[in-house]
């Protein structure tokens, strides 16, 4: 992507959101917008026909209409998906990022925290806002990854299948990047909940995403 400009797709329900977005991403000289569509209805096919490098997704909908929707876009196309949302409770944020999602961008953040948060995903990363970390770290407790809490017990592949967990990738996604079934990715996924004293797949999931976040910011 270097000296290249970084194509997005707008979509979105709310005009006020949606044009706020476009009109900030004009002014920058490293992105471009090669399409705003209204409502979301045809995302998919726009993605499919436009092939851009990034999707910014303003969700004024339902949860569950926005894990729909981003279960359907990462079973059809290859495009990290930033979602623009007012929510912040620990159910959304895990919801989206397990259904997908490559990052959250909140309305509240400062609209100049657009264009790095894009690049964050495009370069395969994931984006939360410094707001939503916290509340990622908090849920799980205190800080974890100071190699007290089991993370130092995984094997190398325990250690790839955690981090994409906390990504967001289903167990069928895992095993097509890790090249294995998704009954080895379970059995994986059982030993790591053992080796990090976690209750339940919810409870290891929170862990993961924290992890993905402090290595990030790190």
């Amino acid at each position: 992507m270097q000296g290249e400009k970084i194509k997005v797709v707008i979509a979105g329900q709310s005009p006020v959101i949606r044009l706020g977005l476009v009109h900030t991403l004009y002014k920058d000289a490293d992105v471009t917008v090669v399409r705003e569509v209204d409502g979301l209805t045809e995302v998919m096919h726009v993605l499919a026909s436009v092939e851009p490098d990034a999707a910014v997704i303003e969700n004024s909908f339902a949860m569950w209409e926005a894990v729909d929707l981003l279960k359907k876009l990462n079973a059809t196309c290859n495009v990290p998906i930033l979602i623009v949302s007012e929510r912040a409770d620990r159910s959304y944020i895990s919801s989206v990022l397990n259904a997908g999602a490559a990052g959250i961008f909140m309305t509240k953040e400062p609209l100049d925290q657009l264009v790095p948060s894009i690049r964050k995903v495009v370069s395969g990363g994931t984006y939360l806002s410094e707001t939503l970390s916290q509340e990622i770290i908090e849920t799980t407790g205190e800080n974890y990854w100071d190699g007290q809490f089991g993370i130092d017990q995984l094997s190398e592949r325990e250690l790839q299948l955690f981090e994409l967990m906390g990504m967001g990738y289903d167990t069928g996604e895992i095993g097509e990047k890790l090249h294995i079934g998704t009954k080895t990715v379970e059995t994986h996924r059982r030993h790591i909940r053992q080796k990090l004293g976690s209750n339940n797949t919810s409870e290891l999931l929170r862990k993961a995403i924290s992890w993905v976040v402090q290595t990030s910011a790190s």
